[in-house]
Parts: C-alpha cells; sequence; structure tokens
C-alpha cells in the first residue's frame, strides 16, 4: 500500500492524484485496512464463484443460500445485491453479461457511495494504465485536473507539454470534453475521456474568468516525458549593479514523483558546490506526488523536525500522524524564496508551508491549489487497486492545507506583458528581489 499526496489524476494519463510511493509509508492502523480489502477481495471471491451457479436460481432460492452465509455484514440485507446480480445477468438487453465486468463495477459502485471523487477502484487494465506515468514517460496532454466544488478543472498543465501549448492553464473549467457534458462524470471516466494515443485530438470546452463565454480548446496528445527537477544560474545582468557577482539558482520542481528525490539531491549537491548565494524554487504548477518525496525535500532545509502532520477522522479524537525529516539540511542556511501559484498543489503545499512555518523561506505568488487530502493505493491480488481518501495535511503550527490552500508571504499576480504575447514574470522578478535582501 501506497501513501498519495495528489488527490487528483492527471491526463498524461495521469501525472500524480496520483502516485505510487516506493517504498511505501507505513501506518498503525494499516492492518485495519488490510482486513477490509482482504473482505472486499473475499466477497469477489464469493461473488465470483457462486454466481455462475446461482444465476438460474429464483430470489426466494437465492434469498435463502446468502442467508446462510455467516460473513454478511450485520444489519444489512446483502440478498438484495444477489437479486439485482441476477435480475442484470438474466433480463439485461446487453446479456451475455461477464461475470468479472459485474464484479468490478460492483466493487466501483462501493467506492463511489462515498461520493469522494477521489477515491477510486481500478479495474487491473486502469490500473496498468494509472501506474505508467511513474515511469516518467506516457501519451496524454499533460495536464493534471481535479475536482473543485463539483466542477472539473485543470489544476496544472506541465511546462511544455501539449496542453499548455494548447492554451489551457491553471483553474480553467472543463465543461465538456469530445461534447460530451463533464456534470455527471467522475474524476476517473474524465480521465479516460481525455486520455488517448498520441497524435490524436481531444476537444475541451473550457470556461475560465477573463472568457466572455466558454471556448472550445482542440489539444493534440502526445508522448509525454516528465522531468521533475531542472535547474540554472540566474544570469548576472539580471541583477542589480551591486549584486552581479552573487550567484543565485533557479530551481524548477515539476512533481514529486519517484525519481525527483534523487534528481533533487544532485542539484542541491551541484548548486553548493558552485557556491550558490541564494536559491530560487519553481512550485508554480506543480501538481504534487509522493509524500515520501515532500517528506525528504523538505529535510534539505529543515533540520530533523516535523514537515507535515496527517489526521484521520474529523473530531478531536483523530488519529494523527507525524512525518519528520531524517536527512542533512544542506540548505538549512541558504536564503530561499519558494514561487507558488493555484496550481501548487498536495506534496508542492506541504513542501510551502513547512518551509514557511519554520521561517525557511519566503513564498512569492498566489495562494496555493488547497490539496490536502490524503489518498493511500492499495493493490489487490488480481491486478486491480483501490485508491482511498484516509487523511487530510497539516502543517508543521497546524494548519490545514485541505481546500485552504497556502498564502504566500508577497502575493503578486503576473503581469500582462505589452511588448510580447502572453505574461510578464513579474512573480519571478518579485523573488529575485526577495531572495537578495537576505543576501
Amino acid at each position: 500500500m501506497n501513501t498519495l499526496t495528489n488527490d487528483s489524476i492527471s491526463l498524461a494519463p495521469e501525472l500524480s492524484e496520483t502516485k505510487t510511493s516506493m517504498p511505501s509509508t507505513l501506518h498503525p492502523w494499516r492492518s485495519i485496512v488490510k482486513a477490509l480489502i482482504a473482505i472486499m477481495v473475499l466477497l469477489g471471491i464469493f461473488v465470483g464463484g457462486w454466481s455462475a451457479a446461482m444465476q438460474s436460481k429464483s430470489p426466494s432460492t437465492l434469498a435463502n443460500a446468502f442467508a446462510a452465509n455467516p460473513t454478511k455484514p450485520d444489519g444489512v440485507d446483502l440478498v438484495q445485491f444477489w437479486n439485482v446480480w441476477n435480475l442484470v445477468k438474466e433480463k439485461s438487453i446487453n446479456r451475455p453479461i461477464d461475470d468479472q465486468t459485474l464484479l468490478y463495477g460492483a466493487m466501483k459502485g462501493i467506492v463511489s457511495s462515498l461520493k469522494d471523487p477521489y477515491s477510486i477502484l481500478f479495474d487491473p487494465t486502469e490500473f496498468k494504465r494509472f501506474s505508467e506515468d511513474l515511469s516518467g514517460h506516457f501519451d496524454g496532454i499533460g495536464a493534471e485536473i481535479g475536482i473543485r466544488k463539483s466542477q472539473l478543472v485543470v489544476i496544472a498543465p506541465l511546462e511544455g507539454s501539449p496542453a499548455e501549448k494548447a492554451g489551457l492553464k491553471s483553474g480553467d473549467a472543463i465543461i465538456s470534453i469530445d461534447g460530451k457534458d463533464t456534470a455527471n462524470l467522475s474524476l476517473e471516466e474524465a480521465v479516460q475521456k481525455i486520455r488517448g494515443p498520441k497524435s490524436t485530438v481531444v476537444k475541451l470546452m473550457v470556461f475560465r474568468l477573463t472568457f466572455d463565454k466558454p471556448k472550445e480548446i482542440s489539444v493534440t496528445r502526445a508522448q509525454i516525458i516528465v522531468k521533475s527537477v531542472k535547474w540554472e544560474w540566474i544570469k548576472a545582468d539580471r541583477l542589480p549593479s551591486a549584486m552581479r557577482k552573487k550567484k543565485i539558482a533557479l530551481l524548477k520542481l515539476s512533481s514529486f514523483d519517484e525519481k525527483v528525490v534523487e534528481e533533487f539531491s544532485k542539484a542541491v549537491q551541484d548548486i553548493t558546490v558552485g557556491g550558490a548565494d541564494g536559491l530560487i524554487v519553481d512550485l508554480r504548477n506543480d501538481p504534487g506526488g509522493l509524500l515520501d518525496a515532500a517528506v525528504s525535500i523538505g529535510g534539505e532545509w529543515i533540520d530533523h523536525n516535523l514537515v507535515v502532520t496527517e489526521r484521520r477522522g474529523k473530531d478531536a479524537m483523530a488519529e494523527k500522524f507525524e512525518y519528520r525529516s531524517s536527512n542533512t539540511p544542506r540548505l538549512a542556511a541558504m536564503p530561499t524564496v519558494l514561487l507558488v501559484n493555484q496550481g501548487s498543489a498536495s506534496a508542492a503545499e506541504i513542501l510551502a508551508g513547512a518551509l514557511q512555518d519554520y521561517g525557511k523561506a519566503v513564498l512569492v505568488g498566489t495562494k496555493t491549489f488547497g490539496k490536502g487530502s490524503v489518498q493511500e493505493l492499495m493493490q489487490l491480488p488480481d491486478g486491480s487497486a483501490l485508491k482511498l481518501t484516509i487523511a487530510h495535511w497539516f502543517t508543521p503550527h497546524g494548519r490545514s492545507i485541505n481546500e485552504n490552500g497556502i498564502e504566500p508571504n508577497v502575493k503578486i499576480e503576473n503581469a500582462l506583458d505589452p511588448s510580447a504575447k502572453g505574461y510578464k514574470d513579474t512573480q519571478l522578478e518579485r523573488a529575485l528581489t526577495e531572495v537578495l535582501k537576505k543576501l
């Protein structure tokens, strides 16, 4: 089982919300989850083994047979489940219907009853496709989506992706996909419709606050290759004349995937050996990913201290689990500024909140997305998997991330550039100003 920070699903085909964590993070109550999953799997085996034998039985015979089942939940009449199962098998216009298809449909129904768009049951084919993003390359449009106030939205397009090139932006509401209204689509259904082979086109009807009316945006899918970390030195001519001997590094974190810790560690080594005087970390449009990665990267600034708290339950008796850094903090004394925006989510918010709480970094930009729910990914024996929301994240000082987001220390929007198409990166300019103040 694996802990995910991202409660969204990407379209490339999924960049994170879902990511698996390897190695996995262990939790004290996982034995309970394992037991529940075991019950689900046993039920699946029971359904698969008994449905063929029972499909010709009458409802009364079926009820009698199921009444003898000693494992049925107290107070729940599961005879109705079998009644529906058999009626579908016997009367549906779609006959013949494969038992395994019905089983996965029933299991998905259990999960969908939670009315949580981020809890999903993947059948083996879906899970295989979902897992492809861990390799860092896949076919898709290269954008992360989630659900905000029941609306399907773009969380962040990946830098250089087809989604970004087509003009999709963080916060865009997706009204329809190839003419299909998204109002009643689950997150997984939306992903299935947007995802597809490279060189094919998907048409998205999109609305944003600056539009007078929804606009159709066509995106040509492509192979997406994700590089989680890249960095460069800020050119001296961008610095004030008195500061041109200072070395400022700009590091872009695109996602918190399974490769990011190694890539980030190498970048930190190069930056520190290179004699950096200051560091700007760009978390804009970073949809997040793995909890382990966020904690490990936070440990580059935070000296063996709390990075994030996980709370399971909604009352004062909620279980709490603390995640602390364990690596040597090579950046503890490095003047640091973080760039954040509405597309900074989950693991990116964990890092931003922790560094802000400890005064290790100044945050510049706009309020982050507010994706503070925790999904755990549990693979089942037949190759299917359950992704289940289990908890919420809180910063070291107890601030709730979910739906609240992280407010920057310096709030600034990017301004329209009058001399060129697009935006002038006033956020980066302000970040440079803020890091120079610390020198």
